[in-house]
């Protein structure tokens, strides 16, 4: 063989060397950052497993003129007085009249009892002390006892 043939031989494999090892690299960085986006999905997996599964729970109690309804739910966060008083209405297939004020919703009847009748309104309870807010501004906590009652206003 002749230093002409050598020496395009040597120049070759280093190309073909210089190319793979590129390649590698390549594809070594590649697999990296594959493997650091599964690693942030899977940390934000974990992080999300290691939250305790937590049921909140709220008791809503109505009690209208002649009949009176109680139920359990389940409660997210961020959910209302109105929103677990329209989930029991809605399963005690109770009519609800709701009307919207500046400061919020009141409630004008559920059933067959209208505010105003008898000077009877809708109050609601949370775990004994009157509704300071508006049902709809009101949010519920977990265990909270909900009641509204159809008696005569005191204010």
């Amino acid at each position: 063989m002749s230093i002409k043939r050598i020496s395009i031989l040597i120049v070759f494999s280093i190309f073909i060397l210089g190319t793979t090892a590129c390649t590698n690299k390549n594809n070594s960085e590649t697999n990296i950052n594959n493997e650091q986006s599964n690693l942030s999905g899977k940390i934000i997996q974990n992080v999300d497993d290691l939250k305790p599964n937590v049921i909140e729970e709220a008791v809503m109690v109505i009690e209208g003129s002649i009949n009176t309804y109680e139920n359990s739910f389940q409660i997210n966060s961020g959910d209302t007085v109105y929103d677990v008083l329209k989930k029991s209405s809605d399963i005690n297939k109770l009519g609800l009249v709701t009307k919207d004020y500046d400061f919020g919703k009141s409630i004008d009847g559920i059933g067959d009892d209208l505010a105003g009748t008898d000077n009877k309104y809708w109050l609601y309870y949370i775990n004994g002390e009157m509704g300071m807010q508006s049902v709809d501004k009101q949010e519920v906590k977990n265990n909270d006892k909900i009641e509204f009652k159809y008696e005569k206003s005191t204010f």
